[in-house]
């Protein structure tokens, strides 16, 4: 009996300690969510972003794109949020390693985001994506909203990435270990699919290229840095995807218009 009612106890914990989201779509605003959380994006959107060609740069097949993609964001987010960590032997992508290089991009700050200024309209969550990232049960957001923790969202924001980059490590040790994962699977499927189609902006578009990694990777980290690398525009490339180039692009200005930024960077 004393060790059923301690279950009892320790669950009733457990439920009362969850935080509900307090997320809501509103008319210029959609959110879909995945396993790394919510990604929210804009239901409407200017002409300008409609349509963009893409050059190919590194001439990779799918594959190789979509890993050397993550495999760059993984080193941007441990440089974000000053995590030391490497992957490893990489058997499967070895000697795309070897030729790997690493694109210099500015540098970029945790603290130097005004998170608390989308308590002002949900709406301005578009461009910060990260606050969608899970943390303790619900997004980011509902979390520092319910306990009023806005004076130390960098520091909750930083935990949030740290977690989401150790699933990002994840997948690239399953990637070098068996060429698989679920991620490449959706992503190349997407590929398939699209390559000769007009894969155009839309409130369907977006939920389905926000649920492959790589693309979540590169809107989460739109907040901090203003351009993608030529692992990434590949990867757009591939999937005939322009729009999300100008997209990302808006997004960015958007965060320094707005005044996200404490200090120009």
């Amino acid at each position: 009996m004393k060790v059923l009612l301690a279950c009892f106890i320790t669950l009733l914990i457990s439920s009362c300690s969850q935080t509900s989201s307090v997320v809501r779509k509103t008319s210029k605003v959609n959110f879909v969510t995945q396993k790394s959380g919510k990604i929210f994006f804009k239901k409407h959107i200017t002409k300008k972003m409609t349509f963009r060609k893409i050059a190919s740069v590194q001439n990779l097949n799918s594959k190789d794109s979509y890993f050397l993609s993550l495999y760059s964001q993984f080193y941007k987010i441990n440089k974000l949020v000053s995590v030391n960590d490497s992957l490893g032997p990489c058997p499967q992508f070895h000697s795309k390693l070897l030729s790997f290089n690493v694109e210099s991009n500015e540098q970029a700050s945790l603290d130097k985001v005004n998170y608390a200024k989308v308590k002002e309209n949900q709406d301005e969550l578009v461009s910060l994506n990260v606050l969608g990232l899970n943390y303790r049960g619900a997004d980011l957001y509902s979390y520092l909203e319910n306990r009023n923790k806005w004076n130390k969202a960098d520091r909750y924001v930083k935990k949030a990435l740290m977690f989401h980059n150790k699933n990002n490590k994840k997948e690239l040790q399953l990637l070098c270990e068996t060429g698989r994962s679920d991620g490449l699977y959706a992503f190349q499927n997407m590929v398939s699919y699209y390559s000769q189609k007009d894969f155009s902006y839309s409130t369907k578009s977006m939920p389905a290229v926000a649920k492959i990694p790589v693309v979540t990777n590169m809107i989460i980290l739109s907040t901090y840095l203003s351009r993608i690398n030529s692992y990434e525009k590949e990867v757009l490339k591939q999937l005939n995807i322009g729009w999300m180039y100008n997209y990302l692009d808006e997004l960015q200005k958007d965060s320094e218009n707005k005044g996200y930024y404490i200090s120009k960077r």
